[in-house]
């Protein structure tokens, strides 16, 4: 670029999962580091009002502001809703863009025709250059500028054809100089929520051993294959405790949304009938009792967390508390690869007893 920008409009659709939108935190990590004082101000094309993940990301540390433009009628529960109007959403857009005033547009997309012609009527309405990229024949004509194809982003680095989540933002970006390298994501956990958690749960501060989030998730349909084995994930926590718990007090702080109630409770279950809970350590049930922001802050509080591949596991990762991923299935899209996150495929209670230490070990190297 001729010279740093100094408003940068960012133009995604795709997923208001969180874990799909913290993703995006180390491209926008990339661009400040790139240009410092930049101002980041995201635009997403939401399928549907109202996902929880809006809040915690419009307080995100890294941006600027945050948009989202929805693009369907009715809730996120709805996936018959009509399409909203092209003319109405676009008109939104234009409007975005009119308050933020970029001199640079950004389409993190590959495809897919809305947020190109966003792209285009963000730069029309402000006069900002804009970059997209050049995936196939015709997409150029959307942007001013464009960074090469998937394809040979993947040729030069190797990439496996399921790209990391995190890597995908940086298609865009290497066009305009900017490569990941080993950069991480991030979210902070705000203050008030803090206080609020720790309000909430005095025994926060009164536990002065190690504190361990256990989060089995995935508890929709959708995402059941993903959730923790109950049976095996009890008998881990319960040979780290013979292992390695002498002389340690672990607060295990069970988390998760209200609809994972049940599962959390056949894991106590399924621990008591190995030894007594007590024995094992003391605990904290926050099943149902967070949002994003709380839940955010409420993880920042543990020293290690286990989970399965949830929005939960990408806070953790964000915040740098050492995390363990347990999957059932490899995912190399899903997979963190940073000094303080380990993953394993469907690990023993061995194999799980030792990750947990080795990232206790990690967090509390006293312990």
């Amino acid at each position: 670029m001729s010279s740093p920008p100094q408003r940068i409009l960012m133009i995604k659709s795709h997923s208001m999962g969180i874990g799909d939108l913290l993703r995006s935190s180390a491209a926008w990590r990339a661009m400040h580091d790139r240009w410092p004082g930049v101002e980041l101000h995201l635009l997403f094309l939401s399928k549907h009002a109202g996902y929880s993940s809006e809040g915690l990301i419009r307080q995100h540390h890294l941006l600027t502001s945050a948009h989202f433009v929805t693009v369907r009628e009715g809730t996120p529960q709805d996936p018959d809703a009509l399409a909203v109007p092209w003319r109405i959403w676009l008109r939104e857009v234009a409007q975005v863009a009119q308050r933020v005033k970029p001199d640079c547009i950004i389409d993190f997309e590959w495809s897919g025709v809305r947020t190109a012609l966003a792209t285009w009527v963000a730069s029309r309405t402000t006069g900002a250059t804009s970059w997209g990229v050049n995936q196939f024949p015709g997409r150029s004509l959307f942007y001013a500028n464009t960074a090469k194809s998937t394809r040979h982003f993947r040729r030069r680095h190797d990439a496996k054809e399921v790209m990391d989540y995190t890597l995908r933002d940086f298609v865009v970006l290497e066009g305009m100089g900017i490569e990941r390298g080993d950069t991480a994501i991030e979210v902070q956990a705000l203050p008030e929520a803090v206080q609020q958690v720790q309000a909430q749960w005095p025994e926060l501060r009164s536990h002065d051993g190690l504190r361990v989030g256990v989060n089995i998730g995935c508890g929709t349909p959708g995402a059941l294959p993903r959730q923790l084995d109950i049976p095996t994930l009890a008998k881990t926590l319960v040979q780290y405790h013979r292992q390695h718990g002498s002389g340690v007090r672990i607060q295990w702080v069970l988390l998760g949304a209200p609809y994972e109630a049940a599962v959390n409770q056949q894991l106590m279950q399924a621990l008591q009938a190995l030894m007594p809970l007590d024995e094992l350590g003391d605990w904290l049930d926050a099943t149902g009792q967070t949002n994003m922001q709380t839940l955010t802050a409420l993880v920042q509080q543990c020293d290690a967390l286990i989970t399965s591949d949830t929005g939960t596991y990408h806070v953790g990762v964000g915040l740098r508390v050492p995390t363990f991923l347990w999957l059932n299935v490899m995912d190399h899209a899903a997979v963190h690869r940073q000094a303080w996150t380990r993953h394993a495929v469907k690990p023993t209670p061995a194999q799980g007893a030792e990750l947990l230490h080795e990232l206790l070990n990690m967090a509390k190297p006293e312990h």
